[in-house]
Formats: structure tokens, sequence, C-alpha cells
């Protein structure tokens, strides 16, 4: 976050929502935060807390819940009058009380990292979850071929002659890709990363560098026969010296495939 990296850790919202507080313990989680983790179990809560008695009957005699030694600490008998309460009981059971050996690693050692920058830490009281979530996993990117193209920079080193013929195919196949998610995919090759930093100006979220290789160099594989690289630490492509449009769409074709599955990602 403030060096502008993004983590891109897909967790429910809810894992977000208590990093906002100081003690674990003291997050009380909601119908909501339930949702976020179990969407099937929320809608059976949010049921009940809808029930109407006179056209569904007692609770209790449908249900046979019960507010036990588990959740509340003595045995209820789950009604109408105090069905919030046992809702309420449940959640924080659940997504607090069972897994919180866990959640205080996580809440813990995230904390932990940012020791030391206590204004930072001051700072996530002020947020809400979804802003947390905004503010550690970025943005989805707004990416098409024409951004792509206005953020690229070219570096050579070789034959300069053939470079643009090169390029013009690398663009071609860009342009082919299907729709957006693919250029994603593509971008995501080159950085490992679809997202970027609610930090970051327009020009510095897209930037990444196109590195024609010598076709000679077989030790950094330039030739017609390798696959395109990428190093995701400085948003390079190494693009080898193709000898037709067709050859290069073959090789990227597989280097997407297989590197957006963690092959040849540097």
């Amino acid at each position: 976050m403030l060096h502008q990296v993004v983590i891109d850790v897909p967790l429910p919202t809810f894992y977000f929502a208590i990093l906002t507080v100081r003690e674990l313990s003291h997050y009380q989680p909601t119908l909501v935060d339930m949702g976020k983790v179990d969407q099937s179990l929320a809608s059976g809560l949010s049921k009940l807390l809808e029930w109407d008695e006179s056209i569904d009957g007692p609770i209790h005699e449908t249900l046979g819940w019960n507010l036990d030694d588990e959740v509340k600490g003595t045995q209820m008998v789950v009604d109408v009058s105090n069905r919030e309460e046992f809702v309420s009981a449940f959640i924080r059971k659940r997504l607090i009380e069972e897994p919180f050996s866990a959640l205080q690693s996580f809440h813990g050692g995230f904390r932990a990292v940012l020791v030391g920058a206590n204004d930072i830490l001051r700072c996530f009281e002020l947020f809400n979850a979804n802003e947390l979530v905004q503010l550690i996993r970025g943005e989805e990117l707004p990416l098409d071929v024409t951004t792509l193209r206005r953020h690229c920079r070219v570096e050579n080193d070789g034959d300069p002659d053939t470079v643009p013929l090169l390029l013009e195919w690398f663009w071609h196949y860009i342009s082919s890709l299907d729709g957006p998610t693919s250029v994603l995919g593509f971008y995501r090759f080159i950085t490992a990363n679809h997202r970027t930093s609610i930090l970051a100006k327009d020009e510095e979220a897209f930037h990444f560098t196109i590195f024609v290789l010598d076709e000679r160099d077989s030790i950094v594989g330039g030739g017609p026969q390798d696959l395109p690289r990428s190093s995701t630490c400085t948003n390079t492509l190494f693009l080898p010296r193709y000898t037709s449009e067709a050859v290069l769409f073959e090789k990227f074709d597989l280097a997407l495939t297989e590197g957006n599955n963690s092959f040849n990602l540097a």
C-alpha cells in the first residue's frame, strides 16, 4: 500500500472488517458478514428474523433451535422475543469464537507487518470494510489495447530493423484477444496482477516494457523457437524475434495459457 503495491487476496469482506478494530474480540459480526462467508446460512438466519408466527407457526415448534450452552451459556428456547439475540450470538460464535485462533493470527499478523506505522493503523479505524478492501486489493483495471499501447515502451537488444514488423505482429495478437478479460490475462502475464492501487496515477497504473531479445543469444531465449516470458517484478515482457505472425500467435497462446497458471513467471 505504501508503495502502490496491491495484495490481491480474494478473502470475504468480513476478514478485512476485523482489521478495522484494535482488538478482535471487540468486533461484532453482522448478518451481512455472515452472508459474505456463507450465503445459504445467512439466508436461513434472515428468514428466522422475518418469521411470521401467524402464518408459519411458532418458531420453536418448527425449528427446535435452542440458545444452548455453546451459544448462550444457558438453555433458552428460541422464540420471537429473543430471535435477534439468538442470531447475533450464533453469528458471533460461527465467525469469531470458533475460528478465533486463526482469526487472531491473521489480525495480529497483518498489524505486525505495520509495526511502527501507528499512524497507518489508526487510519484503518476510519475505514469501513469495503473501503479497506479497495485500499489493500486495489481496483479492477479498466484495460484495453489502446491503453496498453499508450503506456508501453520498447527496448531492443539486437538488429533494430526487424523490430517494427515484430511489434506490428505483437499488437495484432493483443488486438485479437477476445474482450477485456483476455486483455487483462495478458497484463496479468507481465505483472502478476489484474488490479491497480487506488493511489496510482493513470500513467503509473499500466506501464510496462517490451524488451526485444537478440535471436543470436540462445541463453536468454531470443529465437523463434522460444516462448515469450516476463519479469513481473519490473513489468517487462521479453519478446523473442519470431519469423512470422503465425509463430508469434502460437507461442503467445501457449505462454499466456500456461503463464497465468504460474509457468514462466519471474
